[in-house]
This record gives C-alpha cells, structure tokens and sequence, in this order.
C-alpha cells in the first residue's frame, strides 16, 4: 500500500494525468473538488477505478484499463 502523498506525487508524474482529470470531470461528472481530492491520493487503490466509465472515453476500456493494472501493481508493490 502507498500512503495518499506517494499517489499524489505519482499521478503527477504520469503523461496521461490531464487525459484523466478531463475525463473525470466530463465523463464521471465529478465536481472540481472530487477530482482534487482523488489527485491527492485520497481514493487509495480505488484512484484509477472509481474516476469514470473507461468506455465511455475518447481513450476506450484498454486504454485505462492497462493504466490501473500499472498502478495498482505500483500500489502493492
């Protein structure tokens, strides 16, 4: 497990966070103050999963779905 800093610190270091935090918004409808909260780290190992219906994106299923099976391998490892 990651403490809410490390996943914070993570997600800002991948190419695909703005992809993310647009989708969020439009796609999961999420208010400005959910999407903050989940860049902060506070959705833990739910982070990837719980931020919008993956096939309803431009980017499709495989495309998020290989993104969470990378942070969740980051997650527990």
């Amino acid at each position: 497990m990651k403490t809410a800093e490390q996943i914070s610190d993570w997600l800002k270091k991948q190419k695909w966070t703005k992809k993310f935090v647009h989708n969020m918004r439009k796609v999961g409808r999420h208010s400005k103050q959910t999407a903050v909260r989940v860049l902060q780290g506070e959705f833990a190992e739910m982070t990837i999963a719980g931020g919008f219906d993956w096939n309803a994106t431009p980017q499709g299923k495989d495309y998020w779905y290989g993104i969470h099976k990378k942070f969740i391998d980051w997650y527990h490892g």
